[in-house]
């Protein structure tokens, strides 16, 4: 799942807009506050499980959170900890 993160960074970095700044372009603002929805969602929820899936599953959408919430963040620290993530 985590693929297809990084290639949406591949993407949107080198050949869509390579030279415009990240928070120019309009879905970063509006990814923000989604993605720290899709954590503490997917954290809580994560929380509440007893069956492994459901737990791996409600773990994995809120660590694509935090990916989102890196990218959503716009600067040089936040693409780095989205990538390392």
């Amino acid at each position: 799942t985590k693929v297809n993160a990084y290639a949406l960074v591949r993407v949107v970095y080198g050949v869509a807009w390579p030279t415009i700044a990240p928070l120019d372009l309009p879905l970063f603002p509006l990814l923000a506050p989604r993605a720290a929805a899709g954590i503490l969602a997917g954290s809580v929820m994560a929380l509440a499980q007893r069956v492994l899936r459901r737990l791996l599953a409600y773990s994995s959408i809120g660590n694509l959170g935090y990916i989102a919430l890196g990218l959503a963040l716009g600067n040089a620290n936040g693409l780095l900890g989205a990538m390392l993530h």
